[in-house]
């Protein structure tokens, strides 16, 4: 169709390449009946630069998977891309804020539609975290949810509530129901954010049922950027935002100053320990070498510590591994400008 040769213009082919409803007690006497969606096993991992406890159980987890029934976001990723036949009046909807320059390939992360749900920020599942949350029975959080287990494993988007936006963000978390339970009119839901999604129809009107599933593409982590710089350079921006984000979390400490989060509570690499062990049995989008996760998971945990205001930049507007070290350096680098001179 012309959408389609217009589209094949505009990606030519790579070389070879809303908030829970109820946050009520869960103190109850009733016993909730339990769905496992995908089994979840955690376990002890290294620091940042040194996963090779997480790699080789992750290896062996990754393989296992395989050999089972896909689950997840391996099920959304194992559908065939879609160019709806009104592609041009997405690109070209203001709303929508699509730069063609930012999208990945299309062959290696073609577009899907996908169900999302909104919460506010600090109930949004991060790559590399948890999250437990409380919906009503029939609400239309437990509806997408049920749309996403029965179309896609259980692989949803997560985006971020904005008061009063019209629409859709740039971007959201794609996360996995890890577990469900209901307990009365309650659904308590187990998310598991494992990557980052591009939202292309940011203006998708909801079915009748009130579910959202607008056109959207995976945010590769590791693109031609990360492949020109090199592993050198990954490691190199790695070891500099772990090295500002001491000296900013001790700068905190000793101005009272917190105003952009608490880099001072957790140590990035205890951060990182925890994301690495969440992720350890999934493919990240675009790596394809074990060396690879170290910087990737990183460049994700240091994110959990500062405010929400922050994190709710790098989730609504997302970008490879690379570039998102790059801005943690130079917001941390920031950070130890405006706070250095409150010390004298």
């Amino acid at each position: 169709s012309a959408q389609v040769a217009m589209l094949a213009e505009l990606f030519p082919p790579g070389p070879g390449t809303a908030r829970p409803a109820s946050t009520a007690s869960t103190a109850t006497a009733a016993t909730p009946k339990v769905v496992s969606p995908r089994p979840y096993h955690g376990q002890l991992c290294t620091p940042v630069l040194c996963l090779v406890a997480a790699r080789a159980a992750g290896r062996g987890k990754r393989a296992q998977r395989r050999a089972q029934a896909q689950r997840g976001v391996d099920v959304w990723r194992s559908l065939p891309g879609e160019i709806p036949k009104n592609m041009d009046v997405i690109l070209r909807n203001r709303y929508n804020d699509v730069v063609l320059e930012e999208l990945d390939d299309l062959d290696l992360s073609p577009f899907r539609t996908l169900a999302v749900i909104r919460l506010p920020i600090q109930w949004v599942p991060q790559v590399g975290q948890l999250r437990r949350q409380v919906f009503r029975q029939g609400s239309t959080q437990h509806l997408a949810l049920k749309f996403a287990l029965e179309e896609h494993g259980g692989f949803l988007g997560i985006a971020v509530d904005i008061p009063q936006a019209t629409y859709l963000p740039r971007g959201c978390v794609g996360a996995e129901v890890v577990q469900l339970s209901f307990e009365e009119d309650l659904v308590h839901a187990t998310l598991r954010g494992v990557s980052m999604l591009r939202i292309i129809d940011r203006v998708k009107m909801p079915d009748d049922h009130g579910i959202r599933a607008p056109l959207m593409q995976e945010v590769l982590e590791y693109t031609d950027l990360e492949r020109k710089e090199g592993m050198e350079v990954l490691l190199e921006e790695t070891k500099k935002v772990e090295k500002l984000f001491v000296h900013c979390g001790q700068l905190q400490k000793e101005t009272g100053i917190f105003a952009a989060g608490d880099l001072s509570k957790t140590p990035l690499g205890t951060l990182v320990q925890a994301a690495s062990e969440n992720l350890a049995d999934v493919n990240l989008c675009g790596v394809r070498q074990e060396e690879h996760r170290g910087p990737v998971v990183a460049s994700h945990a240091a994110v959990f510590a500062f405010g929400v205001q922050k994190q709710a930049d790098f989730l609504c507007d997302p970008f490879s591994a690379l570039r998102r070290l790059r801005t943690l350096r130079r917001f941390l680098n920031l950070m130890d400008r405006v706070l250095t001179p409150k010390l004298h």
